[in-house]
């Protein structure tokens, strides 16, 4: 795969204001459409153990999602937990397939996030901090 190139895209935070984020898109599998699916604006984060979804992007790729396994999410406050199920997702990202396990919130509020397990793990990633993110592998 040659190496894919995302540009930081502008944001808002309560705390800093305008702020440059590394968001990338990829392909999902839809099992409930049968076709491929582009997914936007996914959060690489090499902080996160597992990718995670919203529930609306969760029922337009698996349908009924509580069919995964049930775990709870959490992550800097460990007191605040959110319901999640867990699915297998084939992914394509650039001329790449592979699976990676998805933690499917049980919440349309969270963003949707690109974590380590069976997805950034697979590849090299560097940040150019407020310029791009670049994806080159599989390793």
């Amino acid at each position: 795969m040659s190496a894919l190139n995302f540009p930081y895209v502008e944001g808002t935070s309560v705390i800093f204001g305008t702020v440059l984020r590394p968001l990338i898109s990829l392909e999902a599998y839809s099992e409930l459409l049968g076709r491929w699916v582009l997914l936007e604006n996914l959060l690489a984060d090499t902080g996160a153990d597992i990718s995670v979804l919203p529930r609306p992007l969760g029922e337009l790729l698996i349908g009924e999602i509580t069919t995964g396994q049930y775990s709870p999410l959490s992550g800097i406050n460990p007191g605040a937990v959110l319901p999640a199920f867990i699915h297998i997702v084939q992914i394509r990202l650039g001329d790449e397939e592979f699976e990676m396990p998805v933690a499917i919130a049980d919440s349309s509020l969270i963003p949707p996030v690109l974590g380590r397990k069976d997805a950034l793990d697979r590849f090299v990633v560097r940040f150019v901090v407020g310029e791009e993110t670049i994806i080159e592998g599989p390793l």
